[in-house]
């Protein structure tokens, strides 16, 4: 069996909700995680071309 990870998030959704839990719980744990998540690569996109132009001098 073939599933994409969209499938896959949308079955827990669905398993959740059946179960009678808080799906925008989850929902709001997603949303609070991701943002930090990309910070930290603009974070690390900012520092990877210092650390490249000091090496090269």
């Amino acid at each position: 069996m073939n599933f994409s990870s969209e499938n896959l998030v949308d079955t827990w959704a669905v398993d959740l909700e059946k179960k009678g839990q808080n799906v925008s719980q989850a929902h709001l744990q997603i949303q609070t995680t991701i943002p930090s998540q990309i910070q930290f690569v603009i974070n690390l996109r900012r520092n990877i071309p210092v650390s490249l132009n000091s090496s090269f001098h």
